[in-house]
């Protein structure tokens, strides 16, 4: 996944907006990537050590401008060690990852 990551995750865009005691982040994807289909977005916030999920959560994914977006809202504490994972391809397909960062 690193290699995929390192090679696509500029196709992943996050906007961030501080909204009351939190965030919201929009993401878009690409709908279509090396040939392959976007299967399905999630988050991923990690511990300190980045070693255990804390949680995952699917994003649902709209069409707009050729590309799929979608959005989330979180609470400023939970916000760090989150990553957006992007699936491409059915069976041996790739994942692509990308650090949402303040």
């Amino acid at each position: 996944m690193s290699q995929n990551s390192k090679k696509y995750e500029h196709f992943l865009k996050t906007n961030i907006k501080q909204i009351n005691n939190g965030f919201s982040i929009n993401i878009s994807a690409p709908s279509l990537l090396n040939d392959s289909e976007l299967q399905q977005a999630y988050i991923v916030k990690f511990d300190d050590s980045n070693k255990k999920e804390i949680f995952v959560f699917p994003i649902s994914m709209y069409e707009e401008n050729m590309y799929l977006s979608g959005w989330f809202n979180i609470d400023a504490s939970l916000f760090d060690n989150i990553f957006l994972y992007v699936d491409y391809g059915k069976g041996c397909g790739f994942s692509v990852r990308k650090m949402i960062e303040k």
